[in-house]
């Protein structure tokens, strides 16, 4: 039981930590974390040894395409669409060149 509680506790930093650079200030307990994990049908220790694998990867790819600058303030610049898709066409009006503002 011991190492199921050190996975979950490093699946729940992994994802506070990866989370919180597209979200700042992103935090999760280790209930939310374990419910996330047992929604995919994973357990911690495949979350684990997944992020060790991809890990690699994902610096190789991040070597090769620098993120983007940041703001004043030390986060990243706003997204340019919005979280939820639908907010785009509810109440947006079609402008020249067919494109879509949110008015």
């Amino acid at each position: 039981m011991e190492n199921s509680n050190w996975a979950l506790i490093e699946a729940n930093r992994i994802r506070i930590e990866v989370l919180g650079e597209t979200e700042p200030g992103w935090s999760e307990t280790l209930e939310q974390t374990a419910a996330y994990l047992d929604r995919l049908g994973k357990t911690p220790l495949d979350y684990v040894e997944a992020w060790l694998a991809f890990k690699p990867s994902l610096a190789a790819l991040r070597r090769r395409h620098p993120q983007p600058p940041t703001s004043w303030n030390g986060h990243r610049m706003p997204r340019l669409r919005p979280r939820d898709p639908d907010r785009v066409f509810a109440a947006g009006t079609v402008a020249a060149g067919g494109r879509w503002f949110v008015g």
